[in-house]
């Protein structure tokens, strides 16, 4: 592993599953919502429906084809309405008891605030680069105190562009005056953080779980590991 510090300016870090434990968080807010079920409905049976579905709501609200607040009702409802319950005032409950207690958490991935501070003793600017909706990414950052380390946050709604549209990244060169080739993207996801990235000459660095530790060459490693790379 080879150290590159020299040549980088500047830091993208992704948000969920990279800094923030995003898998733990929605595991705490999905037991707070199964206690809505009242019995008369199967948490398993409802999220493997949820899972099958969300995928493409959620793209289809990156892609401005829902709104916002249609994606948080539909993630619900449709769940709901495969299971014979027509039912949006629940649909509405759920999704407010899982943003409640999702957004309340403080968990950081391992080595995170570690591998920050780090970065922040460096001669770089650390730019947050996520998808999702601005509300909600920014109530995750302000639990994490992430005002504490970088110098711009990059939000999908907000921006009106998402990874792994090339322009995510680019505007951020643009608004730096800086080239990719100086900018390092850290990110868990191998198809819209680091295949994209690496395309337009950015250095990368994959992370995330180790269930899968090699893809199309490359390797991926933990958080910590960043440290050294550096």
């Amino acid at each position: 592993m080879s150290q590159i510090n020299q040549h980088i300016k500047l830091i993208i870090f992704d948000l969920d599953r990279t800094l923030f434990d995003w898998d733990e968080a929605q595991q705490l807010a999905r037991n707070k919502v199964n206690e809505l079920f009242a019995g008369y409905l199967n948490p398993a049976q409802f999220w493997t429906i949820y899972n099958e579905l969300h995928e493409d709501l959620f793209q289809s609200f990156l892609e401005r084809k829902l709104s916002l607040n249609e994606y948080r009702l539909y993630r619900y409802l449709k769940p709901l309405q495969r299971l014979g319950v027509n039912d949006e005032s629940l649909a509405t409950r759920l999704n407010e008891c899982f943003l409640k207690n999702v957004l309340q958490s403080t968990l950081f991935c391992a080595g995170a605030e570690d591998v920050l501070n780090y970065c922040q003793n460096l001669d770089v600017k650390l730019i947050l680069l996520t998808n999702g909706p601005a509300d909600g990414q920014y109530q995750k950052i302000q639990r994490l105190s992430l005002d504490h380390w970088f110098n711009a946050y990059y939000i999908s709604e907000e921006k009106q562009v998402a990874k792994p549209e090339s322009a995510a990244f680019l505007n951020i060169c643009q608004d730096f005056a800086i080239q990719p080739q100086e900018c390092l993207m850290v990110g868990d996801d191998f198809e819209i953080d680091i295949l994209p990235a690496a395309a337009l000459g950015f250095k990368i660095f994959w992370v995330g779980n180790q269930n899968v530790m090699q893809r199309a060459g490359l390797k991926k490693y933990r958080l910590i590991e960043l440290i050294p790379y550096l």
